[in-house]
């Protein structure tokens, strides 16, 4: 394998990883729920999750679009341009974020209603609209762990981009156990479990950019409406 080669598989398999590391979350508390709470509380789980699919996809917009004029930029030296376009991304992941969080918790009820759980149980209706609560409370680390493994990877370091996002996977795998079996938590404890991975993730992420490991840095700009 040439050298060429080499670097692009060095992007490729990583990228790949995060995003089965990424979609990994929901099954794994799909698992620990049906076996620890039983299967109206899976049922739940699914019931919420295409909001949550929506949400992530949203949010996915800035990443990967700040990312290819990121790219842009730094193919053409200019090193305050891609700063620029990599703040503007973490800027807007941050307002939708907290933006989608308020949505989310305020109208939990409302989105698994849409979603179908109008038609099933009290319980069932409930335990879904406490999941996405839940869920919801963390959309800020959820999004930007996201947001930073894109960034991460793309400033030269696949690898501890993948390990970020697979540190929040193991925490939510042990994190599930600990809340749903122990600790009696339920539906809720799986909820928490995934949001508190997702905080786990970002601070691995975020340890490139503390440790100024590659060429963006984290600051404050003036955002341009054109590069929006």
């Amino acid at each position: 394998m040439n050298a060429k080669a080499k670097s692009l598989c060095g992007y490729i398999f990583p990228a790949m990883g995060g995003l089965f590391v990424t979609y990994l979350y929901n099954v794994v508390d799909g698992i620990f729920v049906g076996q620890g709470v039983g299967s109206a509380a899976l049922g739940a789980v699914n019931i919420a999750v295409p909001f949550i699919t929506f949400v992530v996809a949203i949010a996915a917009m800035f990443p990967m679009g700040g990312a290819t004029v990121v790219a842009i930029r730094m193919g053409r030296e200019d090193k305050k341009g891609a700063n620029q376009a990599f703040m503007t991304a973490i800027t807007l992941t941050l307002a939708m974020s907290v933006l989608l969080m308020i949505v989310g918790m305020v109208f939990s009820q409302q989105i698994v209603d849409i979603s179908g759980a109008s038609k099933l149980s009290d319980e069932m209706r409930k335990m879904a609209a406490d999941y996405l609560l839940y869920y919801s409370a963390f959309s800020i680390p959820m999004l930007m762990s996201t947001c930073l493994s894109v960034f991460v990877r793309n400033d030269g370091s696949p690898t501890l981009s993948f390990i970020g996002m697979c540190v929040g996977a193991i925490a939510n795998i042990f994190l599930d156990w600990l809340f749903i079996f122990p600790f009696g938590m339920g539906i809720i404890g799986a909820a928490v479990a995934s949001g508190l991975g997702q905080v786990f993730s970002v601070l691995v992420l975020l340890s490139h950019f503390w440790n100024k490991k590659g060429r963006l840095k984290l600051n404050l700009i003036k955002l341009e409406g054109t590069l929006v």
